[in-house]
């Protein structure tokens, strides 16, 4: 005698995970205000938020996904606030070495309006160092 067989059950069908097309905005930080729209045919892909207006668009392929695009943007965001840091501190470095040249020059100036026989003194003279041990 033979055993009955039993059905089988299905196997549970795999949740297909949905990559986000809302995003939030960097710019004016909004939650969910960045649309993504992928445009395969003409290879670009398009990004636009709801509140602040910022758009940006780059080229895409036959696999990227909205979130390739916003990343993209992101690291456009990034390097053009390291160019603007590069140059703000770049700006600050010529200020600095500008001053210091100023300032050098106006010691200069000083220095040969007492007159030629004066001489800067140094922090401690060789003589001064010892002539309380000499006293003896």
């Amino acid at each position: 005698m033979g055993k009955r067989k039993s059905s089988k059950r299905a196997p549970a069908g795999r949740v297909k995970k949905v990559l986000d097309t809302q995003f939030d905005c960097v710019s004016c930080f909004h939650e969910k205000s960045i649309n993504c729209k992928l445009d395969y045919d003409q290879k670009v892909g398009h990004l636009q938020c709801r509140m602040c207006g910022v758009a940006y668009t780059c080229t895409i392929n036959y696999l990227s996904h909205a979130v390739d695009v916003y990343h993209d943007w992101i690291d456009a965001c990034e390097a053009v606030n390291a160019s603007a840091k590069a140059a703000k501190s770049a700006a600050l470095d010529r200020d600095r070495d500008s001053s210091r040249r100023d300032r050098d020059r106006r010691d200069r100036d000083d220095d040969d309006d007492v007159g030629s026989s004066s001489r800067r003194r140094k922090p401690y003279d060789v003589d001064d160092r010892y002539d309380d041990e000499d006293d003896d």
